[in-house]
């Protein structure tokens, strides 16, 4: 029997009941394809704000103050004739010299604060 006769054995209501039930299983299916590429690029997102764009977030605050310390180390070298001003600066670059250093400590541990007292000396 073939696909035409077997069709003609259905009344026109339950062929046409059974084309819409195919359309509402593929609008389902296509539905269900679009919720999971959007949970897909959320669990990206999520991935990429906690990792990634963590990081650079982090370098970029412990970039901005190291330049404070750069800043303050000039400004000791330029008031040299002014002891007064000198200690101003000295602690300034102590104080942004210790917030560098917590943001290291934050993110790197003990393993590379290590190594960056030993550079420091």
């Amino acid at each position: 029997m073939n696909a035409m006769m077997l069709m003609r054995l259905f009344t026109i209501r339950f062929r046409m009941l059974g084309a819409i039930a195919m359309v509402l299983c593929l609008l389902g299916l296509l539905g269900a394809g679009g919720l999971w590429g959007m949970a897909r690029i959320q669990d990206m997102n999520h991935e990429f704000q906690h990792g990634p764009f963590e990081e650079v977030k982090h370098l970029s605050q412990l970039r901005a103050t190291l330049g404070l310390v750069r800043q303050s180390e000039k400004d000791m070298i330029i008031e040299y004739e002014r002891p007064h001003e000198v200690e101003k600066a000295y602690a300034r670059w102590k104080e942004n010299l210790a917030q560098a250093e917590q943001f290291t400590w934050d993110r790197a541990g003990d393993a590379l604060m290590a190594v960056l007292r030993e550079v420091a000396g």
